[in-house]
């Protein structure tokens, strides 16, 4: 995968990824469970792709700070992938894949691993 990989601290919200898709911008929604909760807590991945850097001009500025759109560590040129582990119970709820995601979050608290589930949005 080109470009680089960043961790989100802020809560991630279903309203953002749609805010995001509607300035123009190509989001991937994965969530990923294939690490043990000693070694990573599970996380939703977002892969931001944004084509034209112009499209975030009427973008919430929250929303790109919380992606650090404009900082110089972001090369939108590429896709980015961000990992969110702080994230609303909205984005399971509206998932497609919403029982798998809770399958393995309980997996995961049951101490076990769980999947990599692709394209939950």
């Amino acid at each position: 995968m080109a470009g680089s990989s960043f961790k989100v601290m802020s809560k991630v919200r279903y309203k953002h990824i749609l805010e995001l898709r509607q300035a123009g911008a190509a989001v991937e929604v994965h969530f990923d469970g294939s690490h043990s909760l000693a070694t990573k807590p599970a996380h939703f991945e977002l892969n931001i792709t944004i084509r034209d850097r112009m499209s975030l001009v009427n973008l919430d500025s929250a929303i790109t700070q919380m992606f650090g759109f404009f900082t110089q560590e972001v090369n939108l040129t590429n896709r980015v992938k961000y990992e969110v582990a702080l994230f609303d119970e909205d984005l399971i709820d509206r998932s497609t894949r919403s029982y798998e995601i809770r399958a393995a979050i309980d997996t995961l608290n049951d101490g076990g691993v769980a999947d990599f589930i692709a394209n939950v949005l």
